[in-house]
């Protein structure tokens, strides 16, 4: 049996007769790495047992010696990801422009952040029959690379991890590229895996076969391989994305693969990994969220508003929205939290929840927020208060949200009467005369400045406003009158 120091397993595995064995090692890593960490230490030691088949993967396949590079993206410090697990002496990663580093592993901005493992597929492979791999901890759709090395003439051969090519198609490869497949979407936590055999291009999401079919090797690329972005003799398509964990390899049966995930994944868990923003963790155990699909949803929605998420302009909205309720597709009690935290909605004479919204009776029933602008808005301007509604249906005579004074002039509220829109914006309302009821979708009323306020539906300006000098931010909570519509 293997026996174990303060800094891993021993390099020697004592057998019955006295002979003395080398056997992998965690030690030399964890030593050049810097890691003090006991459970890092632990994680390390595990992986290296899992992957020389004395663990405690599917298989027990002992695959140890071929990799040329296995990357656990160390939690301990960016330098300390950068270190080769197989050996620490080879292969160790150049970090460019400070990549964003933590528990998870490392990010790109999807500028000019990205890392050079300094493995060159032309002088330290054979040949193209090779795999790699990256434990993606981000999801998005846009047009990154999750890292590789390809030549740009035709047939640009090279090695390549791009499963989600701007949602047109999968163009990881590993050999001649000769056009992508279908696109493959990634989920925050897949581990993403191409080779190819010799004779045909494989891929595997967390293990499981989803390409096999036949491409020629080619010739090996002269770039080096980079991590967050391809190596297109220079990086290109760099990732905004995350990697916990990546992987330069020789072909690997399925057995191996399955076995290489399991280690991977007892690592991640091990570390206490998680890709779900906290926000939108706190809000689902609120609301006792369980469904796969919503959960997802929410977190992606968390991700976009804080600008790493996956919208056109990855703009950070999150410290501009003081309380932001989402309809629950699980439970009225659900859909009152308040995904930041410290605002949550009171539901009155039980309004109509269903998955598609809460809806009022037109006497009674609402949603009264524990929001009160005066008090809880010290950090905004009075000139540039707004709110949001989504709408799903057409509304007549209703109340969208808002605060009134004892005159009934609407604070930060949108109504409709008489045929009319009405906006406040911390002042006496606006009216946009005769522009008919509010239609089901997306409105935002921002006012802008001392002056001005504008409001838009579905994304687009729809009205345009001269607002009244700002009155001080009205002291009530803001009431969501869900009389005829949805939040």
């Amino acid at each position: 049996m293997p026996f174990f120091s303060a800094s891993g397993i021993s390099p020697y595995n004592k057998t019955s007769g006295g002979a003395a064995a080398p056997l992998p090692d965690a030690s030399a890593y964890i030593i050049a790495a810097g890691i003090t960490d006991p459970t890092e230490q632990a994680a390390a030691t595990q992986f290296v047992l899992d992957l020389s088949g004395r663990g405690s993967t599917t298989n027990n396949t002992n695959q140890w010696s071929k990799h040329y590079a296995l990357y656990p993206m160390s939690p301990t410090t960016l330098n300390a990801a950068a270190y080769n697990i197989k050996d620490p002496t080879e292969y160790k990663i150049t970090w460019y422009n400070n990549p964003t580093h933590s528990l998870n592993g490392v990010s790109g901005n999807g500028v000019d952040q990205y890392g050079d493992t300094n493995f060159n597929l032309a002088n330290d492979t054979a040949s193209l029959n090779i795999s790699i791999g990256a434990w993606i901890s981000a999801n998005n759709t846009l047009a990154q690379a999750d890292m590789g090395a390809q030549n740009s003439s035709s047939p640009n051969s090279g090695a390549m991890l791009f499963p989600y090519n701007a949602g047109t198609h999968d163009a990881s490869t590993v050999g001649e590229y000769t056009g992508g497949t279908t696109p493959m979407s990634t989920d925050r936590d897949d581990f993403m895996l191409v080779q190819n055999n010799g004779t045909n291009l494989q891929k595997f999401r967390n293990g499981v076969s989803y390409y096999n079919a036949p491409q020629a090797l080619g010739t090996a690329d002269s770039n080096n391989t980079f991590i967050l972005a391809r190596n297109l003799n220079g990086a290109n398509a760099l990732s905004s994305k995350g990697t916990s964990f990546n992987n330069i390899s020789e072909h690997l049966t399925q057995n191996e693969i399955t076995d290489l995930y399991d280690a991977m994944n007892t690592y991640n868990v091990s570390m206490s990994r998680s890709w779900t923003d906290p926000n939108a963790d706190a809000w689902i155990a609120a609301g006792s969220v369980t469904d796969p699909t919503e959960k997802a949803a929410v977190n992606q929605f968390a991700l976009d508003l804080k600008g790493t998420g996956s919208t056109p302009n990855n703009s950070d909205v999150w410290n501009s929205l003081h309380w932001i309720n989402l309809v629950s597709a699980t439970s009225l009690a659900a859909s009152l939290n308040d995904l930041k935290g410290g605002y949550n909605l009171t539901a009155y004479n039980s309004p109509t929840w269903s998955q598609n919204g809460i809806i009022g009776n037109g006497s009674n029933m609402y949603l009264l927020t524990s929001y009160i602008a005066q008090n809880n808005g010290s950090t905004l301007n009075s000139n540039s208060f707004g709110c949001a509604v989504r709408t799903t249906q057409t509304n007549t005579g209703a109340s969208f949200m808002g605060v009134r004074n004892a005159s009934t002039i609407p604070y930060n509220a949108m109504v409709e009467s008489g045929g009319s829109r009405y906006y406040g914006n911390n002042s006496s309302f606006a009216l946009d005369s005769g522009a008919g009821q509010f239609p089901s979708g997306d409105f935002v009323n921002n006012r802008t400045n001392s002056s001005n306020f504008n409001i838009y539906f579905n994304n687009v300006l729809n009205f345009t406003g001269a607002a009244l000098p700002p009155d001080i931010m009205f002291a009530f909570k803001v009431l969501i009158e869900a009389f005829k519509s949805s939040i």
